[in-house]
């Protein structure tokens, strides 16, 4: 391989795969530009700093809603929490030596999204910290059940309000089956339409999952926040979900049959292609992925192979920044973190996109459309403002070429060549290019 295609190839590692460049990291991938993306999926790797865990979070939560009154305090909690951990990803993300992984571990947490609402603001950061996180070089359906039994998705999805109706607690106090969870384990999770599921399959899937719930902040301590089956609530009697039969107390062994079928692996090789590659990435590419996924058993290493060796991968455009990606790769063009929780919350708030939950189970989308909108460019054009300020005087020409290699244009070379811009402009106008844009 000829060294200025080693260049490209480098650039587009740290700016495609990762999170953008960052320092000489350009330099770094270039020399093996695939080795080090996959190197970065080998064995442990750099989390965020540690903040309160799930039981500390359900303990403290539980303390402010006992007191009178508790409205006001109980969202300050919930906000102040949220805010805390989005500064503390951002800050891991434009930190990072490892950004495919954080890329990575980012995508599933999109994937198994937490919809926003009640307790998910206070349990966000920790569930992608515990759930997601640790199970990255893994297989998917360890990380499939590590994220659907965590507390944070539980509550979600209120999951822990299903009761049997033919359960103890349903025949005692009349209450029933909540869909929610089952549903989107099918439609979202898992196996998708393309498995041909129905409404009799989502209901036996939620009597299925009747029972799953946690041990909440008034729970001892060592009991807290753990994944518990209430077994008052579960439905007896076994299930049939997709046409195999689940004894009673199989839900796990259901949820990793589906995460297990052809029909998910297609579907995760789909989003994985959409999210890295195109809007509408070739077919081609689709199935050589889940084949990946089939070939290996689930091997989350192995799809992350696939993908950084599929030819289309490095082709193309690059998908338009979402504006997490935009935020966390214009810290690490300048080389220095986010450090004000009001300025990290507020852009990915106005613009709607946080990376630890979403508006809805589905996730944020990845379509290009959705983000490259005139509020959307209007948001970033004032953060880049505000970082060219803070970012002071400096070479604009040296740090676009530390930031993209070989993806700068000349068009932005010559319009950051100009002798009379102020440093803040120039930086500004930097991030807005659109080769900084893009991925």
């Amino acid at each position: 391989m000829s060294n200025d295609r080693r260049s490209r190839l480098g650039a587009l590692a740290a700016t495609r795969f990762g999170l953008g460049a960052r320092g000489d990291e350009i330099a770094r991938a270039s020399a093996d530009p695939i080795g080090w993306l996959l190197a970065q999926l080998e064995g442990p790797g750099p989390t965020p700093a540690p903040r309160p865990a799930t039981p500390e979070r359900l303990a403290a939560a539980h303390a402010v809603e006992r007191l009178p009154g508790s409205g006001d305090a109980a969202f300050a909690l919930h906000r102040g929490m949220a805010d805390a951990d989005l500064l503390d990803r951002a800050r891991h993300g434009a930190e990072t030596l490892q950004p495919f992984r954080e890329r990575w571990a980012l995508f599933w947490a999109n994937h198994f999204a937490l919809r926003v609402g009640g307790p998910v603001e206070l349990l966000a950061g920790a569930y992608v910290r515990e759930a997601v996180d640790p199970h990255l070089t893994g297989r998917f359906a360890d990380l499939a059940e590590a994220a659907l039994t965590h507390p944070a998705m539980l509550a979600a999805l209120d999951q822990p309000e299903s009761t049997g109706p033919n359960s103890p607690a349903g025949r005692a106090s009349g209450r029933g089956l909540n869909e929610n969870l089952g549903r989107e384990i099918l439609e979202l999770h898992t196996v998708g339409r393309a498995a041909a599921y129905d409404q009799a399959d989502v209901v036996e899937m939620a009597r299925l999952l009747t029972g799953w719930s946690y041990a909440g902040g008034d729970a001892d301590e060592d009991a807290r926040g753990r994944f518990r089956v209430d077994l008052d609530r579960r439905e007896p009697g076994g299930r049939i979900v997709l046409g195999r039969r689940y004894a009673e107390g199989e839900a796990l062994a259901c949820v990793r049959h589906l995460a297990g079928r052809p029909e998910a692996h297609e579907r995760v090789a789909l989003k994985v292609a959409r999210h890295f590659v195109a809007d509408a990435p070739a077919p081609a590419l689709v199935r050589r992925l889940a084949a990946a996924l089939d070939r290996s058993g689930g091997s989350l290493p192995a799809l992350a192979e696939a993908l950084a060796t599929a030819p289309e991968a490095w082709a193309g455009p690059g998908k338009f920044k979402r504006p997490y990606e935009f935020l966390v790769s214009a810290h690490r063009a300048l080389g220095f973190s986010p450090s004000d929780t009001g300025t990290v919350a507020g852009f990915l708030r106005a613009c709607g996109h946080a990376p630890l939950w979403a508006d809805t189970a589905a996730g944020s989308s990845d379509a290009d459309a959705v983000w490259a909108t005139p509020a959307g460019l209007a948001h970033r054009a004032h953060l880049a403002q505000r970082l060219g300020g803070q970012a002071g005087a400096g070479d604009s020409l040296a740090a676009a070429a530390a930031a993209l290699g070989d993806r700068l244009s000349e068009r932005t070379r010559r319009l950051l060549g100009r002798g009379d811009l102020e440093p803040a402009e120039a930086t500004a106008l930097l991030l807005l290019s659109p080769e900084f844009l893009r991925r």
